[in-house]
């Protein structure tokens, strides 16, 4: 008899993003070490209120129509609801979606819990840019998703941390606990590997002599430091003017004004299937965030994966980059840190030595060893 599972998502499944992408994985990798074991439902927060089947998930969307974060109480209300009427084994929830924890009555359910960041501090870290009527708007809402983030952190048998950041930072807001552990997100390195360069620039339209950076990132510039990146590319295109920084996934609506910029290819939302040749056409992977909560992030991995030569910012804390030997960290996005990257650029032993010490990292964080990682911890005592 089959096993059921289901998963709770805090954020639209259907979205394009790196969290989406994390629970694709998970289905493929369920697929391949447990086939045909498990009936699997998809609870996540949708446009309406909609159930179908794909392949051999079945897909709950669900309607919340409060504004964020609001909506995430609402959304528990409805998730306690299915979850009460369904006979599940395991119950795997994803960020504020595990605020449903707190309404169920009588669990009998394995509860496993992934955080992908910590809310309130990725808040927090919006603060600095604020004006202080907005700091005092935000700060009702800090005290709100503590809230929300905290149930799982209580209630679930097993907690996953995509990263030792995120594991302390939640232990700083609520204390230490057992059956906490880290699973850094793996990576398809049989799909992401290095290639042809030149290839990969005829493919997506680059010219093949100039040198490029990319940056990707959704949404406005603010967490993921498209005007860190921006301004980096600036000195370094004072020094090299064949340099060209890509700028892929940002809202056009939201930087438009950073766009403007002679050196900036903006290519706004790029298929998933045509990432890879971005990383394959790219000298420079840029990852200038204010916070994350990945280390490595799912792009950034992915960049390690292709052969990428990957610069960090400190405070993006991707702590798999060791300076110098797999990547280069820079706390300023000035003409000292352009130096310190064209310096390596026109080193090539240094270069390929770093671009190979990537990818060996990138091969102890496979999609297969993150999978066995994962899954292990669902039956787990």
């Amino acid at each position: 008899m089959k096993k059921r599972i289901c998963f709770v998502l805090g954020s639209d499944y259907n979205y394009l993003g790196g969290l989406s992408i994390y629970q694709k994985n998970i289905f493929g990798e369920l697929r391949k070490n447990f086939p045909g074991k498990f009936d699997i439902d998809c609870i996540f927060p949708g446009k309406k209120d909609k159930e179908w089947i794909d392949l051999d998930i079945k897909f709950i969307s669900l309607e919340t129509r409060l504004p964020y974060p609001l909506s995430f109480f609402e959304y528990a209300k409805k998730v306690s609801k299915i979850v009460e009427n369904n006979n599940y084994e395991i119950v795997n929830s994803h960020a504020m979606g595990g605020y449903f924890l707190k309404k169920i009555k009588n669990k009998n359910f394995k509860s496993v819990h992934t955080y992908h960041g910590v809310t309130y501090f990725f808040l927090k870290n919006h603060q600095s840019r604020l004006n202080l009527l907005k700091k005092m708007i935000l700060r009702p809402v800090l005290k709100m998703v503590r809230r929300l983030e905290e149930p799982p952190y209580r209630n679930s048998e097993k907690i996953i941390c995509v990263s030792e950041k995120v594991k302390e930072d939640l232990e700083k807001l609520y204390g230490n606990r057992k059956g906490i552990k880290v699973i850094r997100t793996g990576t398809d390195i049989k799909e992401f590997k290095p290639g042809d360069k030149l290839k990969a620039r005829r493919l997506i339209n680059l010219d093949v002599k100039s040198t490029y950076g990319l940056y990707m990132g959704r949404g406005g510039y603010w967490t993921k430091g498209l005007d860190r990146a921006i301004s980096l590319a600036e000195e370094i295109y004072k020094k090299n003017n064949s340099f060209r920084l890509i700028v892929c996934g940002a809202d056009e609506d939201k930087v438009s004004l950073l766009l403007n910029k002679p050196f900036i290819i903006y290519r706004g939302t790029v298929d998933r299937e045509e990432i890879r040749n971005y990383y394959l056409a790219t000298d420079i992977f840029f990852c200038l965030s204010r916070y994350e909560g990945g280390a490595p992030t799912m792009v950034t991995g992915e960049a390690m994966s292709s052969g990428c030569f990957v610069v960090c910012s400190n405070d993006s804390e991707q702590e798999i980059i060791l300076d110098g030997k797999n990547g280069i960290i820079i706390e300023r996005f000035d003409n000292t840190s352009a130096d310190k990257i064209l310096k390596v650029l026109n080193n090539s032993k240094k270069l390929e030595a770093i671009k190979k010490n990537a990818r060996k990292t990138m091969e102890n964080l496979s999609l297969e060893k993150w999978g066995r990682d994962y899954l292990k911890t669902f039956f787990e005592k």
